[in-house]
């Protein structure tokens, strides 16, 4: 999609839940005024929050505030928003969080690569730029989930989990997120399977200064839900090799089994004492074959979910205009 020559509306989609506290002073620090932009509008997504959260983004002046009757989660409010966001007809869109640790002054230098026609998505990264703090148990697990997705994406980054971002509107109309409480991986590993490019820029981090993440209550528990958000995105994109690798596993421990259980045979001419082990190679290789039979009736069905996918696209192009 090309920008050059056109108008250019940005939409800054802030999901928040329960952040009363801290949303005034992100939405009065995001700037109007831009290089490239000619019109800047300001999205609220209240995610069922039960204080004020809704009412001060209203006052520090959000452009739109929409209101989750109940709780759905980060993924489905960021869903909400950009979908408001392509019926405003935004050009491109960013991501801040509500909470005030990302600086909303970078958002210029976050578009930039947009602008310039030179990626889709743009993650603003934390560890290619400034943290002011955080614990060695959450600078691991970044690190590792960071690892994780580089490697079933395909994409170079350092900052995976990153809520800061921007995409291009063409990259948020390709894009619908399954998970409720985290987007962040799974927007990188569909955005590398549709072929959409993703950079990065530096961008700062600060400490909170009010209230406690709405999103990580335990880092452990948090870790385990990306894990599984990871695994279950890449065996939608992916499941030929997801089932393929795990059929050809169990296949392979069924056979190399078999021929201990045959070498026996020839050897001695009986199975037993090894009876147990017969009967679990028999078990492996069935198993296998069913695994293998379902990646390819998976992979028929990863099929069907492009062309659902290109549907989807063309129907939110169409409502773009």
């Amino acid at each position: 999609m090309r920008y050059s020559g056109r108008i250019m509306n940005l939409c800054v989609v802030i999901p928040a839940y329960r952040e009363g506290a801290t949303i005034q002073e992100v939405i009065k620090r995001i700037p109007r005024q831009m290089a490239g932009v000619t019109q800047v509008t300001v999205l609220v997504v209240d995610d069922g929050s039960d204080d004020m959260t809704a009412a001060c983004a209203r006052e520090a002046g959000a452009d739109l505030v929409v209101i989750h009757k109940r709780r759905l989660g980060l993924g489905q409010a960021l869903n909400t928003g950009f979908e408001r966001a392509i019926e405003l007809g935004a050009d491109l869109a960013v991501h801040l969080d509500a909470d005030g640790q990302y600086q909303p002054e970078e958002i210029p230098r976050l578009i930039q690569p947009i602008l310039a026609q030179t990626a889709d998505i743009v993650l603003g990264s934390r560890f290619a730029g400034r943290i002011e703090r955080m614990s060695a148990l959450r600078r691991a697990g970044n690190r590792f989930f960071t690892f994780i997705v580089r490697m079933l994406s395909g994409v170079s980054m350092s900052d995976a989990q990153t809520g800061f971002r921007a995409l291009s509107a063409d990259a948020v109309m390709r894009l619908y997120f399954l998970a409720p409480y985290t987007y962040t991986q799974e927007m990188i590993i569909q955005a590398a399977h549709k072929h959409l490019t993703i950079r990065e820029v530096p961008c700062t981090f600060t400490v909170r200064q009010h209230g406690t993440s709405r999103l990580v209550h335990s880092v452990w528990a948090y870790g385990m839900t990306c894990l599984l958000i990871v695994l279950r995105t890449y065996r939608d994109y992916k499941p030929l090799k997801f089932f393929g690798v795990i059929g050809l596993a169990l296949l392979m421990s069924g056979f190399a089994s078999g021929s201990f259980i045959l070498y026996h045979f020839v050897t001695t001419g009986k199975v037993s004492p090894h009876i147990p082990l017969a009967l679990l190679t028999v078990a492996l290789v069935l198993l296998g074959v069913q695994v293998v039979i379902f990646a390819f009736l998976a992979d028929m069905a990863s099929n069907m979910r492009k062309v659902l996918d290109k549907i989807l696209y063309e129907a939110r192009k169409a409502a773009h205009g």
